[in-house]
């Protein structure tokens, strides 16, 4: 599940705005199925929020502080 809440707060931007900076529809409902979980981005869209700013642990969330916590 992508953390899109802290993202667009730390960000000061909005979930159409985002859309169309990573070039999705801003009309689909994508972004709300990334931030439920019910859908998994692609590696186009993952590359493309992370270059919009996203930090790595908002977009694998718990999923990558597990798997940091392994390593450390």
């Amino acid at each position: 599940m992508i953390d899109l809440k802290s993202f667009l707060k730390r960000e000061k931007m909005t979930k159409a705005a985002l859309c169309r900076k990573i070039g999705i529809d801003p009309k689909s409902s994508l972004l709300s199925a990334y931030e439920k979980g019910r859908s998994c981005p692609s590696y186009d869209v993952c590359v493309k929020l992370l270059e919009a700013g996203m930090m790595v642990e908002e977009l694998f969330g718990v999923e990558y502080k597990k798997m940091h916590q392994e390593f450390i």
